[in-house]
């Protein structure tokens, strides 16, 4: 009877950088939300060009702090994408759908470092002042009446990236096989 070789992938623990890209976005959020007990909230690109701008201009430290923890959880993002894509071509899956998770985290991942690299800069007096910024902001929606929808994906997003972190093997059995 053949014996299995066990081969383990060498990586860092998805479920921990899950767990870290969860906590540090969700702690951003809570600076600009509801959840801050302020009252106020991160307006939306529907909102006047005044509310954007009045947002920007007395809520700096709140932004700022949103812009460093949106900023920092895109990289364990990016480092659980090259890790599960790396996990998933160990297991054996030659698919094409393995490059297309890669592109597609690599954006995500993007998209929130510049993302909050935008907010930065909203953030500061000189840039905050002028109303020019919030109305720009708007063309990144081109449907803003269905921005309820993002929360409906992006916390079960989370979820999902926890739970592919504690259930996605990290050893494989390989059986020898003979060779001509």
């Amino acid at each position: 009877m053949e014996q299995a070789r066990i081969k383990k992938h060498k990586g860092p623990s998805l479920a921990y950088l899950a767990m870290i890209f969860t906590l540090l976005f969700n702690t951003g959020l809570s600076f600009v939300t509801s959840l801050s007990g302020k009252g106020v909230y991160f307006p939306g690109p529907w909102e006047s060009a005044d509310a954007i701008v009045n947002y920007f201009q007395h809520h700096q430290q709140d932004v700022l702090l949103c812009a460093f923890f949106q900023f920092a959880a895109a990289i364990p993002l990016g480092i659980f994408t090259a890790t599960v894509v790396s996990r998933i071509q160990f297991l054996g899956s030659t698919a094409a759908g393995n490059h297309i998770a890669l592109f597609g985290g690599f954006m995500t991942a993007f998209n929130l470092a510049f993302s909050a690299m935008m907010m930065w800069v909203m953030a500061y007096p000189e840039i905050a002042s002028d109303g020019k910024v919030g109305e720009v902001s708007s063309f990144f929606m081109v449907f803003p009446a269905l921005l309820f929808a993002i929360p409906l994906t992006r916390f079960p997003g989370f979820i999902w990236l926890i739970f592919v972190g504690f259930k996605l093997p990290k050893i494989k059995a390989e059986y020898g096989k003979e060779r001509v």
